[in-house]
């Protein structure tokens, strides 16, 4: 070790000599390691600043937030993940696993979330800068992926999302730090901590292909980097197949673990109740029935039930409850507009609840028997030459490709969209609990998520203004919300929620001031887009929607003017300028980026071959590259077929990825560049 060095180079080897001896303290600490190392610190406290008012949102979800609440709750009071029910199993467990470890330290998790985000995002930066990555460029990573907009959405709520990002994070840089290491030794230690991330990876969200496209992608980037470098395919192939057989180990030991955990509490080895076997091959053998008239959005349509229920006893066990009025059959109504049938996904939440009502998910063992006993019948129906073939499927989407491959690209496009812009503005403000959820829920998620109550309370939102009538005295002024568009039938007549009336207190006349206070709800009060309605003495009811401050808003002769709105938040005014700030940042960024990175492909694209190679940094494009590109492809098309998938939860592991794979094209494109001007190919 040199006799002068850095403080920050010094504070690193303090840490251990483990550090050092594996290399990880060289690898983060090149040139400019003091700059890069306060520049991160200095982003990661800005965005703890940044939050210091928000708190994770209490939802009654039972399907998503109140589930992995409910999951971490049973594990923080030493139950696993409780008594066994249709709900029990339903998500993968690493995530309300990483939420009792945050509760049994005391952290809240809205900041314990943001914490591993950041150490996520520095141990991510080590690995770019030990792969030939400038300090400036690193930097610039690790604000992308700390600072991005759609995180301040996905970490206030409790769901897998804001935890896959930093796992996703420290899997990709245990594979390229295990890309670098010299020795076999190193290469080996570092392949078995990045399989063990991937296999947190694997129990997190159910998108196991794309793990398995991230596992394939690298050994293929580093057998071509090997290769290039003029090694024969088998000194090539042994160091690129390490992290390969660490992944793979990685992955079965994590998934052997919480197997064996469920089949000790529930008698079946399994990480979640979607992946039973029963239970995907009667989705696999229902989905696979004909359709009368295949539509958009509606995978199992009523005449494909109907062929089931002629061909499945055990199937026809849960018409009654299939057939009849559901919330299934409401969600699909509100998000899809289909309100006849069931639509996307939620057939297969209200197929795992009949099956429930009916007595047939009492274990785990039961109603694996039970979805295996309908897959069995329709098959046996098939054979018998009673139902055609099946069809070939894939879970989620829909059997007949033909409904959908028409709104690929809108559907890309909207994809494309979410990842530039998070959201409308006032999104940004600090969420509050909903005034409607239950207080048990409530006390739920302030114990779970070590809540800070006076951060998470509902707040009173004040509207001040007046209202005038040319010629006709006002008799009441009622502040109204309307019905969400989507939840009612094409036929339904669209109804107003009166929250706030004011009456003249003597009688009518032609100007009115009023003052409505009403209960804040999670979000902007205005996205609620609430209207004002101005009843008069002749009878006429004139509605007009709610002006912004400082504005009127006239119909009928009638005017409203808005003084002020007041949303009672907290939060000081300089943080919530550097949100709109970032929020506008981002998307100004991409926008910028996309063309600059379109070009600099191009440019890596252009002859002469001659000498061309994969190296490291490329290897770290590549990586990146497939990541965003196998989830923007996988949301596109579940978007296109069977449910929305648009929303910041589903984007937003690749949205800082998809900024970064851009800078680090440029960077790779203008040295390639330099390297042809200095007359080197390579």
């Amino acid at each position: 070790m040199p006799e002068r060095m850095s403080t920050a180079r010094r504070i690193v080897y303090g840490l251990g000599p483990g550090m050092d001896r594996f290399g990880l303290g060289r690898l983060a600490f090149g040139g400019g390691a003091a700059s890069l190392a306060l520049g991160c610190a200095l982003l990661a406290g800005l965005k703890l600043w940044l939050v210091a008012d928000d708190e994770v949102v209490a939802r009654a979800i039972p399907h998503d937030h109140q589930r992995y609440a409910e999951m971490a709750f049973e594990v923080v009071h030493g139950r696993w993940f409780g008594a066994y029910g249709p709900m029990t199993l339903i998500r993968e467990p690493a995530y309300p696993l990483w939420v009792a470890g945050v509760h049994v330290t005391g952290v809240p998790l809205r900041l314990a979330a943001e914490v591993l985000l950041a150490a996520a995002a520095a141990l991510f930066v080590a690995a770019l800068r030990g792969a030939g990555v400038p300090a400036a460029l690193a930097l610039a990573c690790f604000g992308l992926l700390v600072l991005q907009p759609h995180s301040f959405l996905v970490n206030r709520e409790l769901l897998a999302a804001g935890f896959y990002l930093p796992v996703l994070l420290v899997a990709l840089s245990g594979l390229l730090i295990a890309a670098r290491a010299a020795s076999p030794r190193r290469r080996a230690l570092h392949a078995a901590w990045a399989g063990l991330a991937l296999g947190v990876l694997w129990t997190t969200r159910p998108e196991k292909p794309l793990v398995a496209a991230v596992i394939l992608a690298f050994v293929l980037l580093d057998l071509a980097r090997r290769r290039g470098g003029a090694a024969p395919w088998r000194r090539a192939a042994g160091p690129a197949l390490v992290p390969l057989v660490g992944a793979v180990l990685g992955i079965g030991a994590v998934v052997t673990g919480f197997g064996t955990l469920n089949a000790r509490h529930y008698g079946l080895f399994l990480t979640s109740d979607l992946s039973a076997p029963g239970f995907v091959a009667a989705n696999a053998a229902l989905l696979g029935i004909e359709h009368d008239a295949p539509r958009r959005f509606v995978l199992v349509p009523r005449d494909a039930r109907e062929r089931a229920y002629a061909a499945s006893p055990a199937f026809r066990e849960l018409r009654a409850q299939l057939e009849g009025p559901g919330w299934g059959r409401n969600v699909g109504c509100r998000l899809l507009r289909v309100c006849d049938d069931f639509a996307g996904a939620w057939f297969m939440w209200t197929l795992r609840e009949a099956a429930a009502q009916t007595g047939h998910m009492e274990s785990a063992p039961q109603a694996d028997a039970f979805f295996q006993r309908i897959a069995d019948e329709i098959a046996g129906a098939r054979a018998r030459g009673e139902l055609p073939a099946a069809r070939a499927t894939l879970p989620l989407l829909h059997p007949y490709p033909e409904t959908y491959l028409a709104y690929l690209g809108s559907s890309f496009r909207r994809i494309a969209r979410r990842i530039a812009m998070p959201g409308d503005a006032p999104d940004w403000e600090l969420p509050r609990d909903d005034p409607s959820t239950p207080a048990s829920v409530v006390r739920l998620f302030d114990e779970v998520a070590n809540r800070r109550t006076q951060l998470s309370a509902a707040r009173t939102v004040v509207i001040e203004g007046w209202a005038s009538a040319a010629g006709d005295a006002i008799e009441r002024v009622s502040l109204l919300r309307p019905e969400w568009r989507g939840a009612r039938p094409a036929s339904a007549p669209l109804r107003s929620e009166v929250i706030g009336a004011l009456a003249p207190p003597d009688g009518p006349r032609e100007r009115l001031r009023f003052r409505f206070e009403v209960a804040k709800e999670t979000g902007a009060f205005r996205t609620l887009e609430p209207t004002i309605a101005v009843a008069r003495e002749s009878g006429a009811t004139t509605e007009l929607p709610l002006p912004p401050v400082g504005r009127s808003a006239e119909r009928d002769g009638v005017r409203i003017v808005v003084d002020a709105i007041d949303e009672g938040e907290g939060g000081r005014a300089a943080r919530r300028g550097v949100r709109w700030a970032l929020w506008r940042a981002h998307a100004l960024g991409v926008r910028v980026l996309t063309p600059l990175g379109a070009l600099a492909a191009l440019v890596l694209l252009l002859p002469p071959w001659r000498g061309r190679r994969v190296d490291l940094v490329v290897e770290a494009l590549g990586l990146t590259a497939v990541v965003v590109a196998g989830r923007v492809a996988m949301l596109t098309i579940v978007n296109a077929s069977s449910l929305p998938a648009w929303s910041s939860r589903y984007v937003y592991p690749v949205v800082s990825l998809y900024s970064c794979t851009l800078l680090l094209l440029v960077f790779a494109a203008l040295r390639r560049w330099r390297l042809r001007a200095a007359g080197d190919p390579g």
